[in-house]
């Protein structure tokens, strides 16, 4: 969306638009993915507006990765009894 407006309105996004953005959405123009620092930088400010627990994302690439979920086990059905409709009629 915030692309849209740069393309539909560039005099707009010179003239002051883009720096105002920038405040509102400190991501604005920059790539998440190339550093770990920038996404822990926006989730502590996220976080403190939203009064929400912050868990810091390791900035070092050669710490160790988390270990992966466990596979649960898969949940089998219990046994169905044999029943014999016949008998039960019969011992009533």
């Amino acid at each position: 969306m915030l692309d849209l407006m740069a393309k539909a309105f560039p005099q707009q996004m010179k003239a002051g638009w883009e720096a105002r953005l920038r405040e509102i959405v400190p991501s604005y123009g920059r790539k998440l993915n190339d550093s770990a620092a920038l996404p822990n930088e926006i989730r502590t400010l996220t976080s403190q507006a939203l009064h929400l627990p912050y868990l810091e994302v390791p900035v070092d690439a050669n710490a160790a990765a988390p270990a992966p979920a466990a596979v649960p086990a898969p949940v089998t059905a219990p046994a169905k009894e044999k029943r014999n409709a016949n008998e039960e009629l019969q011992a009533l």
